[in-house]
């Protein structure tokens, strides 16, 4: 048990902290017992008594009596009030309880005390429940987005971020500043606000600024009085003590009826940005664009819907100083990143192509859902982002990178920004994407404006994450720059090996990332293996050296083939490998798939452009590889799979329903560019109705249901398709209710399945795997498990046909017959799942390590890792989400057995 005294703190209080504590409005109760510190990102500091670096929470006695802590409670979750119970221990007046929540659930008297659940890193609902009535003693509902090794709580009544942590003792903040606090939260207001800055420390002086300029110790004005608020704007605030700052905090207020009047020259903005140095004029400047169309606004179809147009997405606001983004001046520390992007002519003989392409510049970001009141601010470094896209001559909307460093403050985004299930909730980088193929402003030859859609590169990695292969997130939002409205973006992952390390086993030093033939991170000795051994259809040294993730790249081709990318292979392609813990080699990412969805019957499976198609027409040559292909194109383009419209119309009209009421204020911010600004001939002004609508209704109604029979077609007249075709189950799989009796049917030849996730089929011959047992009779399932067949007629395979079961009896999977038969030189025996737990049995001692990972691939756990010794082994999966499909990889002296895990 951790108990201390407390840490005496001389501090007078004013009459006025009681006004502080008003402010304190996520931190609620009666306050008999106190939540005074916690850690939800521990990586160095407080370690258990398991040796763990466990989370961990501060309680405090602040009261006259002792406090006996039987029946009271800790929970996360406000639903769930008795989450965790503590013991019958006492806390003394003035004592303070430190309780890991480390997920252990350990409660005994005089021990170290654990709870049974772990804190968010992104924020949640905290709260100590007293015994008995339920009643909150203390809570924190929720707390915000946390920090590395960085503590939170109270000091003198206001939350704060302590850099230095002290668990089991009085908060202090040593040469530490409180951030000031803010009376009402950023968001959209319909009438003027008054706002009031506090801080607890009377000493402490404010300074704030109201035009997106980051107040310093010595620039802002000094706060002595509340503001009145009626109009967009970014209040951005420090506190200043003794010559130190504390953060700077911004919220930016909006005010919809005020962004829809936003006027074509703001005051303080240049009315030029970058140069065309590209075009007749060399020394030409693209015109600024900033106003809101009035043919949009005034327009009787659209004005209603302007006001939910900007609440339908949530808002990214980027608050900086504005010259980082627009001033002329060439100087690195302070020129304008939005006028010097990396190709820039400063005179008719002076051209430097990379001046400000590396300028990064500290800036406020918030980021707030109006849909759920949620969101976050943090300071990071801004800079522009992509290539062709970052030119003025091409774009006047460029994309931006979000970098999160310890020089702006904390050194992670832990927040979850993205919904789907197993996305990240911690993030190095951010990319702001711009959507500059196929927007309303990108003037092409190969490119139709009115056929813009702002969701494509979005469908393209959704379909390969549908794959069930790990794929970048990216959301929509609405972007504002100092309270200017930047139009509709994407918040996306940026591909690099920080984003590796979160979805696969291993450090982020440990990947090699390559982009574009290009080193990103590590090196590329193991990529020109790959490459080497690929260009001479090495197909079977490419698995067994675990350079090539077979399936992913298979899958990442079709998703290509099925999309009809025209800006791909020799550019805007990622792979990547762990080179401590390879697994199944390169993993291939989609990245920039905005050229896509063109022409329904367009073929590009014999098409041979760069790297990814030569590659793939090498390994074409090789019998094994081109099965391998079918069975991916039976998985994916049958039964409703990820490229069947049964699939891809659903996902598609539900990404544009997200999106399509914030394409009016989309079409009143840029839909005029090419029109007035850029002064294009024979384009107009792109809307809603006219452009968006119809286009999407074209792809809904007539593309995305016809393309994936086309694309099939194309695959099996260049010879990817068997003349055998694959057994027919009389069921789709998924939960059982009761038994199933599963029956299998073939058009020819002899039906052969294995229940253990292996191939009836032995690699490289035409042989039946030893695994395999021929289908003779329909077979009684009982329980979760994956059945995989083929139909063999002769020495012709068919495509790989899949099947999995969840739930029932979770002992047994099929009535009457052994879960797993495996080689006995895999000296691995009887592998099954039941509930949470994993049996198996070692033939002979070694190194075993068992691994979890989402559906999505994404690294859960390592329960083993380890020499163990010959026969029966048992290991439970805890502290993980129930009612959930997981999958796992077993390893015996380097050899691997991969199954799925559903966990009740």
């Amino acid at each position: 048990m951790y108990l201390k005294r407390p840490f005496i703190l001389r501090i007078t209080l004013l009459a006025f902290l009681l006004t502080v504590i008003l402010f304190t409005l996520n931190a609620t109760g009666s306050h008999r017992l106190l939540i005074t510190e916690f850690l939800a990102l521990n990586s160095t500091g407080l370690q258990d008594n398991d040796g763990d670096y466990s989370d961990w929470i501060e309680l405090y006695n602040p009261g006259e009596t002792a406090v006996n802590l039987d029946g009271w409670a800790l929970t996360d979750k406000a639903d769930e009030p008795q989450q965790w119970l503590f013991p019958a221990i006492t806390l003394n007046p003035g004592e303070y309880l430190v309780v890991y929540a480390s997920g252990k659930d350990k409660r005994v008297t005089g021990a170290s005390l654990h709870t049974n659940f772990k804190l968010s890193g992104g924020g949640e609902f905290l709260a100590l429940i007293e015994p008995d009535s339920g009643l909150i003693a203390h809570a924190y509902d929720p707390f915000p987005a946390q920090q590395t090794d960085v503590s939170y709580g109270h000091y003198l009544n206001q939350p704060t971020y302590f850099r230095t942590p002290t668990p089991g003792e009085g908060n202090t903040l040593g040469t530490q500043v409180q951030a000031p606090l803010f009376s009402n939260t950023r968001g959209f207001y319909t009438d003027p606000v008054t706002v009031s800055l506090m801080v607890a420390d009377p000493g402490t002086t404010i300074r704030y600024t109201t035009d997106g300029s980051r107040p310093t110790a010595t620039y802002g004005q000094v706060y002595s009085a509340p503001l009145t608020i009626s109009k967009t704007t970014p209040l951005s605030a420090v506190n200043v003590s003794n010559g130190l700052t504390s953060e700077v905090i911004t919220h930016t207020y909006l005010f919809a009826n005020d962004i829809v009047q936003q006027p074509d020259q703001p005051a303080g903005y240049p009315a030029e940005w970058g140069n065309y140095w590209s075009l007749q004029d060399p020394e030409k400047y693209a015109p600024a664009d900033y106003g809101m169309d009035p043919d949009i606004v005034s327009n009787p179809s659209y004005q209603s819907l302007l006001p939910a147009a900007l609440q339908s997405l949530p808002s990214l606001c980027i608050v900086t100083n504005p010259g980082y983004l627009f001033s002329h001046t060439i100087d690195p520390d302070t020129g304008g990143i939005y006028i010097y992007t990396g190709d820039v002519l400063i005179n008719s003989t002076i051209k430097l192509k990379t001046l400000g392409a590396d300028w990064e510049r500290p800036t406020s970001v918030e980021y707030f859902d109006p849909a759920s009141g949620k969101g976050f601010q943090i300071n990071c470094g801004l800079r522009l982002h992509g290539g062709n896209s970052r030119k003025a001559m091409n774009s006047p909307k460029h994309s931006f990178r979000l970098s999160f460093r310890k020089k702006y403050g904390a050194s992670k985004l832990n927040y979850k920004v993205f919904d789907q299930k197993g996305s990240a909730e911690r993030f190095d980088h951010l990319v702001v994407r711009s959507t500059y193929n196929y927007a309303w402003i990108k003037d092409n030859s190969t490119h139709n404006p009115a056929n813009s859609q702002y969701i494509k590169d979005q469908l393209a990695k959704q379909l390969h994450r549908d794959m069930g292969q790990i794929s970048p997130h990216e959301r929509p939002i609405h972007l504002y720059i100092n309270g200017l409205y930047w139009g509709v973006y994407k918040l996306a992952e940026k591909l690099n090996n920080d984003f590796m390390s979160e979805y696969q086993p291993g450090e982020d030093v440990d990947f090699d990332v390559i982009n574009d033939d290009e080193i990103m991170d590590g090196n590329n000795v193991a990529f020109k293996r790959m490459q080497s051994l690929a260009s001479g259809s090495n197909y079977n040294s490419l698995l067994d050296e675990q350079l090539l993730d077979m399936d992913n790249y298979i899958d990442y081709m079709l998703t290509n083939y099925y999309i009809g990318n025209l800006d791909w292979d020799k550019n805007n392609w990622y792979t990547a490998r762990n080179r401590v813990e390879p697994g199944l080699g390169f993993v291939h990412l989609v990245w920039d798939a905005e050229t896509i969805l063109s022409d329904v019957n367009l073929n590009l499976v014999k098409v041979i452009n760069g790297e990814l198609t030569t590659r793939f027409s090498n390994l074409s040559k090789n019998a094994d590889f081109k099965l391998k292909v079918a069975d991916r194109l039976y998985k994916h383009f049958y039964n409703d799979g990820a490229l069947t419209p049964a699939h891809t119309v659903p996902l598609y009209k539900a990404m544009a329903d997200e999106i399509d009421t914030a394409m009016v204020a989309e079409s009143a911010r840029w839909g005029d560019y090419l029109r007035d600004l850029k002064k294009v001939s024979g384009y107009p002004l792109y809307t809603l109705n006219d452009h968006w609508i119809p286009r999407r209704d074209y792809l809904l109604g007539q593309y995305l249901p016809q393309r994936s029979a086309i694309v099939l077609k194309q695959f099996k007249d260049a010879g990817y398709w068997p003349s055998v075709e694959p057994p027919v189950f009389n069921s789709k799989g998924g939960d059982l209710t009761t038994y199933h009796d599963l029956t299998m049917t073939a058009a020819k030849g002899s039906i052969y399945y294995t229940l253990d996730g292996s191939d009836p089929r032995t690699t490289g011959s035409s042989a039946i795997a030893p695994t395999a047992s021929q289908y003779a009779n329909a077979l009684r399932i009982a329980g979760p498990g994956t059945i995989r067949a083929r139909a063999k007629d002769g020495s012709t395979w068919s495509a790989l046909a899949e099947i999995s079961f969840q739930g029932g009896d979770t002992a047994v999977f099929v009535v009457g017959q052994s879960q797993l038969r495996l080689p006995a030189n895999m000296g691995l025996h009887t592998i099954y799942t039941a509930g949470n737990e994993l049996y198996a049995t070692l033939g002979s001692a070694g190194h075993l390590r068992l691994d979890v990972y989402t559906i999505d691939g994404r690294h859960v756990a390592t329960p083993i890792n380890g020499w163990q010794s010959a026969g029966k082994l048992s290991t439970s999966l805890t502290n993980v989400q129930s009612q959930t499909l997981y999958l796992y990889k077993l390893t015996f002296e380097g050899q691997a057995v991969t199954g799925k895990w559903f966990l009740p």
